[in-house]
């Protein structure tokens, strides 16, 4: 059963009405606003990628925040860029090159088929950290955790801003993991931090590693 004088009752109602339905089955959500924008953060905003400067004949990576970061509350994430190299293709395994058989080489069909050799899946990113600007902005908690010294203003950003500070540590040769952000505004009125991390738990599919 279903309240008609709610607005969802109504609607339902007036499909019944119209479509001359005889059983009506259906499903409502109530949520939150900070829910809500938490949901359209991770299914309609996309990531940014953040990148980085190396000081010459240093090993240690300067990140490089991009402009345009609210000077208002909301929501942010950070992620990490997951790249995984598939398997040596049968077709590969079948059909090795054995330089003792007789004839030549054609190589460039070699070079063509060595290309299909390793597969790389398409990126994928891992949500890692969801922050609330309960006090701070959107461009001043992004900044503390990017440019600020590696002091941390919160014990709950120990772990975070430790992971980004490590990333910046780098032997030569070797490029940092790429990482990413997305953000949305939200009224400060509107913020309730209790339920948003298991909001986006459940929505991504995975825990979040550096959130308390």
């Amino acid at each position: 059963n279903f309240n008609s004088e709610k607005p969802e009752g109504q609607i339902i109602m007036t499909r019944m009405q119209k479509m001359n339905w005889k059983n009506v089955y259906y499903k409502f959500l109530e949520i939150t606003i900070s829910e809500a924008r938490c949901l359209e953060l991770h299914m309609e905003i996309d990531w940014i990628p953040i990148a980085h400067s190396k000081p010459t004949g240093g090993n240690v990576v300067q990140y490089l925040l991009p402009g345009g970061i609210p000077k208002s509350p909301g929501l942010y994430a950070i992620g990490y860029e997951e790249c995984i190299k598939g398997l040596l293709s049968p077709y590969m395994e079948r059909h090795s090159v054995d330089p003792g058989k007789e004839g030549s080489v054609d190589l460039e069909n070699l070079s063509a088929q060595a290309s299909l050799q390793v597969e790389i899946e398409p990126t994928r990113i891992i949500y890692c950290y969801l922050g609330i600007t309960e006090v701070w902005t959107l461009q001043q908690c992004l900044f503390l955790h990017f440019q600020a010294n590696t002091k941390t203003f919160s014990k709950d950003w120990v772990g975070i801003n430790g992971f980004l500070s490590q990333n910046c540590i780098v032997d030569p040769g070797v490029s940092p993991k790429s990482i990413y952000i997305k953000f949305v505004e939200v009224e400060r009125d509107f913020l309730s931090a209790s339920s948003l991390v298991e909001c986006l738990e459940k929505a991504i599919g995975y825990p979040l590693k550096f959130n308390n």
